[in-house]
């Protein structure tokens, strides 16, 4: 059924006055003809640049409901939590009761109070408000609830195209439209709608193909200045963000806020790690990373400190929020190429939204993407086909063979496309596809042409039937028409191959466009690019005069002027990394030195244990107590460190602290505070290696007999021709007598045999807590890599790091594998034979009233035996 259209007509002088009442802010023409439209129960696309006003053409249909007096409600679709919090915020000062939804307030006393028409607005996300037998679901099935909705907004609407990859609930929306007793009108919002996305949104949502509205505005930021950077430096270091953080800042002098973009949680972190280093300790919190693994409460006050000024600026990936008000944003940046044009777009409009305000926009891309670096690698390769070619040739005899004429190379690839280096205007190369089947450039036009953003090139080819203007027109719709077409192709990145993965940058499309404007025919401006994906020159620019009586028109809604565009049309854009001190090239690290295997000696068994003892000592002063239980020693120093460490001190190549930081790579703070007493251990060692050489030395001297004057080999030489049996070595513990083939089988059987009889002859004590009855025999965290090196070497029970009382006092892991035992046992290590921890007989049970106890821990790296003590107190 489809609502009527209720309540008084409005005037447009009545609707601005009702906005400006309530939210201190002039309605322009725009924002009022889409509140029309769904008051007439239309559907509505709103298509405009971001920071226009999106987000105040959602509550005036609203205020004229209520003003009217009739009890109604909309329901605000956000794909960011703290995006509705921040309506949620504005609403509340307007006097709009308004609530957001997220996993912790989706409670029954929320639902019961929409329910009672508490709430005029809700703002949820699409996972909630499509929750399979939901509340939401439970509120549609009730026709007091559905009779107050006025209409669905789908704030940032692209996302309903471009996430529904990955959060599938988007998908599902369209369902509503059956769900509900009436037809509600749906209006989606949103700065980057180009036909390919509206076309897949339009699907997912059903909106109405005969009674939908599209109030389509330009979505271009011409105060957003556009510089395209290659990385100069390695994409892992981060160095090429060093023009953000001044040569010498203050607090006086901090340099301009800003908001770098990435595409994983994992880079954020390293950069803003690198974007710290070239900061002093006092204000290196200034800057931040921000991303979906961060808790809300966190991102919230991240982004009210830098609203505030207190921080600088930000590592952010889209979790950040789009749409979110930050009016004085100077810098926002791109970090790599593989992403969309419209997902750029929305991310470089988080910058300037203040009236009057500008800002750069800065796209660091990888250089394998431009022009230039394409004609060289085809040219490599091509000389490569050559050589090869030539190789073969030589190799045969006789007549050479006709694939080898190769005057006119056309190598195909997986792809079917071939770049060929061509001149262009300015002398460049430019890679143009040799494929027949692919859409042919547009001619070339002089590059030092005025620029004009609007019209996307001037050719000099005349076609006999059209003018100039028609000719242009029909290059810019061939243009146009191949970017749609290639965005339609391109997977969503959880469903790309891996090869698809590294060519996101498609040849023609909008991005690869975008980089190399300078080099391709018909544009040399990068603002071209934009405007012809989103149509903006469809558009119709005097709109504001139909806003405001001026002559000039509405000074909110006119069009900005192009002030130095992108650094095509202003190189003195360039002059933003000039005006910094470029990091120089980090030197490699020096190799680490080769230590081959070998046999531990005994004075490397002593620096063995007293480096164990030191590590203990040591993790336990700089962790605290705390940490060192939780996490253990390796969080300190792994044990990868402490063995080449040890592996060094055999071969004798730890002399300095510097030494210590090439053969180890241990943090320098740390080897600058702890390396001095790791020396003195390896100097204290090598002193009683050097006493104990001497004293050999200095020993009596034996004198060759006679019969020793026999050669070693003769005596040794089997009777009967017969080979002399080899003695058996253990090749873990080099221990004679015995292999490391015992059986597993022996040790589970032991296992099983001693357990019962521990727990049986063992009295059972009530702790005194009542949450604890018992306490666990389990390994403590911190042994759990010790345990698995020691299965390597045979060691002596003293070696082993004490086990605390209290790492037996902790609640049991969910797992068979451990037992409980009484709380009055203690526990001792035991010797452990390298495989399977076979106890050699050292104590009398009977005697000592020992009792051995095996149990098994399970970890990744498959069942590790340990064995331990039982002492019955």
């Amino acid at each position: 059924m489809m609502p009527s259209s209720i309540g008084r007509d409005w005037s447009i002088a009545e609707i601005r006055e009702l906005v400006m009442k309530k939210f201190n802010k002039r309605a322009c023409s725009f924002q009022i003809k889409i509140a029309l439209a769904l008051r007439k129960g239309k559907d509505v696309v709103g298509i405009a640049a971001t920071g226009a006003g999106k987000t105040l053409s959602f509550w005036i249909a609203l205020l004229m409901a209520l003003e009217e007096g009739r009890d109604s409600m909309i329901v605000v679709v956000t794909p960011l939590n703290l995006l509705g919090k921040k309506n949620v915020e504005e609403l509340s000062a307007a006097g709009i009761s308004a609530v957001a939804i997220d996993s912790k307030s989706a409670t029954g006393t929320v639902f019961r109070d929409i329910e009672r028409g508490r709430y005029n607005v809700v703002v949820v996300n699409p996972e909630i408000l499509m929750k399979d037998k939901g509340d939401f679901e439970e509120l549609w099935q009730k026709p007091h609830v559905v009779s107050r909705l006025l209409h669905f907004i789908y704030d940032e609407g692209h996302c309903v195209a471009e996430w529904a990859s990955f959060r599938s609930k988007y998908t599902e929306v369209g369902t509503l439209r059956h769900a509900l007793f009436e037809v509600i009108p749906i209006y989606i919002a949103s700065a980057t709608l180009p036909p390919p996305v509206l076309e897949k949104a339009q699907e997912h949502l059903q909106l109405r193909p005969g009674d939908t509205e599209v109030v389509h505005r330009s979505n271009d930021r011409p105060n957003i200045d556009i510089i395209i950077r290659p990385m100069r430096f390695a994409a892992n270091t981060y160095q090429d963000l060093y023009p953000l953080i001044p040569d010498n800042p203050t607090l006086t002098a901090p340099p301009p806020k800003f908001l770098i973009f990435f595409g994983s949680t994992k880079e954020t972190q390293v950069a803003t790690e690198y974007l710290q280093s070239r900061l002093p300790s006092a204000l290196k919190n200034k800057v931040k990373w921000f991303h979906s693994i961060m808790t809300q409460e966190y991102r919230e006050e991240e982004f009210d400190a830098l609203k505030r000024g207190e921080s600088w600026g930000l590592c952010v990936t889209d979790a950040f929020g789009l749409g979110l008000d930050l009016s004085d944003i100077e810098i926002v940046g791109q970090w790599k190429a593989k992403l969309t044009l419209c997902t750029l777009w929305q991310r470089f409009g988080r910058a300037a939204r203040g009236m009057n305000r500008t800002a750069i926009a800065i796209f660091f891309i990888e250089k394998k993407y431009l022009d230039e670096e394409r004609a060289k690698s085809t040219a490599r390769a091509e000389k490569a086909k050559e050589t090869s070619a030539k190789r073969k040739a030589e190799k045969q005899i006789g007549p050479p063979s006709k694939r080898l004429a190769l005057s006119s190379p056309n190598p195909s690839t997986s792809s079917n496309v071939t770049y060929q280096p061509s001149s262009s205007a300015n002398g460049l190369h430019v890679a143009r596809p040799s494929n027949p089947h692919s859409e042919p450039l547009p001619p070339s036009s002089n590059h030092q042409q005025e620029c004009n953003p609007e019209v996307p090139g001037h050719s000099d080819h005349h076609h006999p039937s059209t003018t100039d203007a028609e000719s242009t027109r029909i290059e810019v719709e061939k243009r146009r028409q191949r970017y749609h077409e290639q965005e339609k192709i391109v997977k969503p990145a959880h469903q790309r191959t891996a090869a698809v993965k590294q060519q996101v940058v498609v040849f023609g499309g909008p991005i690869d466009e975008l980089i190399n404007a300078g080099t391709r025919d018909g544009l040399g401006c990068r603002r071209k690019v934009i405007n012809v994906y989103f149509e903006n020159d469809k558009t119709d620019d005097t709109d504001h005069l139909e806003c405001d009586n001026t002559p000039t028109g509405c000074q909110w809604c006119a069009p900005k002027t192009v002030a130095a565009c992108c650094d095509l049309c202003s190189p003195n854009l360039l002059d933003f990394f000039s005006t910094h001190t470029e990091p120089g090239v980090k030197s490699r690290a020096p190799n680490k030195s080769h230590c081959p295997p070998y046999e531990m000696r005994p004075v490397d068994q002593s620096f063995q244990l007293a480096l164990f003892e030191w590590r203990e000592e040591k993790a336990l002063e700089k962790l605290g107590v705390f940490d060192y239980e939780e996490y253990g020693v390796v969080l300190f120093m792994s044990d990868e460190i402490l063995q080449r460490l040890i592996d060094c001190f055999h071969y004798r190549k730890l002399s300095t602290l510097d030494s210590i930081k090439k053969e180890t790579r241990w943090r320098n703070d740390l080897i600058d505070t702890y390396g001095p007493s790791i020396l003195a251990l390896v100097h204290k060692e090598e002193a009683t290696l050097l006493a104990s050489s001497s004293d050999q030395v200095s020993g009596p001297s034996v004198q060759p007999s006679a019969s020793s004057s026999t050669p070693q080999s003769s005596l040794n030489t089997p009777l009967s021709g017969t080979k002399p049996t080899k003695s058996r070595v253990c090749s873990a513990c080099k221990q004679p007598g015995h292999n490391n083939r015992v059986q597993l089988g022996q040790a589970y059987r032991l296992l099983e045999r001693l357990l019962s009889t521990a727990l049986c002859q063992a009295p059972l004590v009530e702790h005194q807590r009542p949450t604890r009855r018992y306490h666990y025999l389990h390994p403590p965290h911190h042994l759990d890599p010790v345990l698995q090196r020691y299965q390597r070497r045979c060691l002596l029970p003293q070696q082993w790091p004490p086990i605390s009382h209290s790492d037996t006092q902790r609640s049991p892991p969910q797992s068979n594998h451990w037992y409980p035992i009484p709380p009055n046992l203690n526990l001792t290590p035991l010797l452990l034979h390298p495989t399977v921890g076979i106890p050699t007989p050292r104590f009398d049970p009977h005697r000592c009233r020992i009792l051995q106890l095996y149990t098994i821990h399970k970890n990744i790296r498959g069942v590790v035996p340990i064995i331990v003590h039982i002492l019955i107190a």
